[in-house]
């Protein structure tokens, strides 16, 4: 699985710029944007859902509980 990390390096600049580039949280140059998504999209980078949760304190996720019928009704 390609890392952040993965990307910064074939696009020769910071975790924290790849970050902000993809994720939008703050100003990044054109030129060092499109490197950027360059080198995620040769290295076919796809974000961990899992880790993004964990770091969000949000899963995002609906759970349905149903009960179980009695046995024997029905």
């Amino acid at each position: 699985m390609t890392s952040l990390r993965d990307v910064a390096e074939r696009a020769q600049v910071a975790v924290s710029t790849v970050s902000a580039a993809l994720n939008g949280t703050r100003p990044v140059k054109a030129e060092t944007k499109r490197r950027i998504e360059r080198a995620a999209a040769e290295l076919g980078y796809r974000p961990n859902l899992l880790a993004r949760g964990l770091v969000s304190k949000r899963t995002r996720i609906l759970a349905l509980l149903f009960p179980r019928p009695a046995a024997g009704s029905g």
